[in-house]
């Protein structure tokens, strides 16, 4: 039997209400992406407990910290 798989990439910051990119905290649009992630996992009958690799690109390393605090 052979296995579905979803996969995700890409994801941006947006809101979801409004289209915008979140204008805000490091933390805020991290929570923001994982909760479009989240949302499209959803959507493809996954949850993110089936998440297997999550890779995270920062535009600086003064970011880290509250990206990771979020994540």
């Amino acid at each position: 039997m052979r296995q579905r798989t979803l996969r995700l990439s890409g994801t941006l910051d947006l809101d979801p209400t409004s289209g915008n990119l979140i204008e805000s905290s490091v933390a805020d649009r991290t929570d923001q992406i994982f909760w479009n992630m989240s949302a499209i996992i959803k959507a493809g009958g996954y949850g993110l407990k089936d998440t297997v690799k999550v890779n995270v690109f920062l535009t600086g390393m003064s970011n880290f910290q509250a990206m990771n605090e979020a994540y």
